[in-house]
């Protein structure tokens, strides 16, 4: 797995242990609740506009949602594999949904692992 350029990579960590995102499942942004899944939060630091993603969908499901994350964490990927097969996108997904692993925990792994 390539790793992460290390300006963005302090970002992101910074922004997911500030205590500013409040953390969501399941899409990169829930504006009813104003939630955020940790790849959302990637979203955010790279300057990208959520309030147009709507709240329904996994990243890696919509193309509309793929489109826009950031080119870091799709870096070297085609179009089709970053939706279906980019392990880092997976990777982070599974920690923020199904493992339930709190933003501080994933800060954590992407120091680590990224």
């Amino acid at each position: 797995m390539e790793k992460l350029p290390i300006e963005f990579k302090q970002k992101w960590t910074a922004a997911l242990r500030s205590g500013e995102y409040k953390q969501g499942h399941s899409s990169l942004y829930h504006y009813f609740n104003n939630s955020y899944c940790c790849i959302g939060v990637a979203c955010v630091v790279a300057g990208i506009d959520l309030s147009t993603v709507g709240s329904a969908g996994y990243p890696y499901k919509s193309m509309n949602q793929i489109d826009l994350l950031p080119e870091v964490l799709v870096m070297h990927e085609t179009e089709q594999s970053a939706s279906e097969h980019n392990s880092l996108i997976w990777e982070l997904i599974k920690l923020n949904d199904q493992k339930k692993a709190s933003f501080a925990e994933i800060a954590d792994y992407i120091d680590e692992n990224l």
